[in-house]
């Protein structure tokens, strides 16, 4: 079994031909350059990511407010849930980012996952806006923590609080998982190697126990 190494933050002994780059297991600078990317996806991802860029404040949810106390029980019961999932789900995935984004040796890629952590920021600046502006405190703070004693909330973010703390304990065992491989294709290819097709994406995982 490969072991998953977490990147150097300094390494000038990385390389520098941009075919060598990885998306895991290479040897990265660190460096970010827009000109020069094994990926070119990315360049337009990036850029319409930064376009959409907002403020939660700018949005005027006066008539969300209205309309908030014009819903019926069962309504506000279902709004309710939805925003303190959402509110966690965002919050675990700020967190969460920055761990996949250590094993991340192309630089470019890991610029999106940045941007996606920022704008995850973001989605929770909104979801406290919106319980701000529609709930009094103490309703605020209900809606905010509802998962912890909901058991169909806790269930669905306890399974996937699981997956995440599995990843940061076992990250090995995800190691050479059939995405993990299908980059690694995308590596060979984008580097014109002539074995691209000889490594199947669908071939048995290697995950021990």
């Amino acid at each position: 079994m490969e072991t998953l190494r977490q990147k150097p933050l300094f390494n000038p002994d990385g390389d520098t031909d941009v075919n060598l780059r990885r998306m895991v297991g290479g040897n990265t600078t660190n460096l970010n350059d827009f000109n020069n990317m094994k990926y070119p996806w990315v360049s337009d991802w990036y850029r319409q990511a930064m376009n959409n860029f907002w403020i939660p404040e700018e949005i005027n949810l006066n008539q969300d407010l209205k309309d908030y106390h014009k819903l019926s029980e069962a309504e506000r019961t279902a709004y309710d849930r939805i925003l303190s999932f959402l509110v966690f789900l965002d919050s675990l995935q700020t967190a969460n980012l920055p761990n996949v984004s250590d094993y991340v040796t192309a630089n470019e890629v890991n610029l999106c996952l940045h941007i996606q952590t920022f704008q995850e920021c973001l989605h929770s600046q909104a979801y406290s806006y919106m319980l701000d502006t529609i709930c009094s405190p103490e309703e605020r703070n209900n809606v905010l923590f509802l998962w912890k004693n909901d058991e169909h909330l806790l269930r669905r973010n306890t399974f996937i609080g699981d997956c995440y703390n599995d990843f940061l304990v076992n990250r090995d065992l995800f190691h050479g998982t059939v995405e993990t491989r299908r980059w690694r294709n995308r590596d060979i290819a984008a580097s014109n190697q002539p074995y691209a097709a000889a490594v199947s994406p669908e071939a048995p995982l290697r995950r021990s126990g």
